[in-house]
């Protein structure tokens, strides 16, 4: 057998393994050294191997840790537009079922950052969440925020198990006009290791969102943070 034909067939092998579930979602590969003696090839071809299956999005490379199984049967790319859509429509819209897990809720004063982000005044009322967010009982992201409560002052807990969007635009009466948004690369810590069911040190991205009204008034500030494998943002720009 041609060296070509014996990393295609480790990748193949390996490629079933995964689909089967036996190596499954944020598992770790065994190493290049395990898996040269179980098929009594070369690192080489080992390597060759290992680099087709990254490309092929059934694993991703992390240095110093291994080579971390990404493929899910469930994974999803959402095509997340301009339009300014809540979590739980954009699951809907590809036949999934959204729930949220809430985590904390409670009664903050805004800093000198958060007043300047939001238009307020130091020491202004906000509540502050945090929340886990599933489809089909999956955990897909964990959401963080801050609501004044100037804007919400009867923001609940119940509002954050259902649709946030929902109730800042059909109870409170908001209309959300653009939004903008800053993108940060991390690394998943114990507490996103064990939220977000990922392997520790797996890059996760953070998005903070702040909505804006058409007069250019904050209403909110959100920080999502995902696993781009699963989860992804898609930004549009129009000139």
């Amino acid at each position: 057998m041609t060296s070509e034909a014996l990393y295609k067939s480790i990748f193949n092998d390996l490629c079933k393994q995964i689909e089967e579930g036996i190596f499954s979602k944020g598992d770790i590969l065994p190493t290049e050294a395990k898996l040269g003696k179980k098929y009594n090839v070369s690192r080489v071809t080992i390597r060759q191997a290992m680099q087709l299956l990254a490309e092929n999005d059934y694993v991703k490379k992390i240095q110093g840790s291994g080579s971390h199984v990404t493929y899910s049967p469930v994974k999803t790319t959402l095509d997340r537009s301009s339009k300014i859509r809540s979590f739980s429509e954009e699951m809907l819209s590809i036949q999934k079922v959204p729930s949220a897990r809430v985590l904390k809720f409670e009664l903050i004063f805004a800093s000198n950052q958060l007043a300047k982000e939001l238009d307020l005044e130091e020491k202004d009322p906000l509540f502050y969440y945090e929340r886990i967010l599933f489809a089909d009982e999956e955990p897909y992201c964990f959401e963080y925020g801050y609501m004044p409560t100037k804007y919400f002052p009867d923001f609940t807990i119940t509002n954050l198990t259902g649709s946030k969007m929902k109730y800042i635009e059909d109870e409170r009466n908001f209309s959300l006009v653009y939004s903008q948004q800053i993108v940060h690369a991390i690394l998943a810590d114990e507490k996103l290791h064990n939220y977000l069911k990922v392997s520790l040190n797996s890059p996760l991205l953070e998005v903070t969102h702040f909505a804006y009204t058409k007069e250019a008034l904050p209403l909110h500030k959100t920080c999502t943070i995902f696993d781009s494998t699963k989860y992804q943002a898609h930004f549009i720009k129009i000139k």
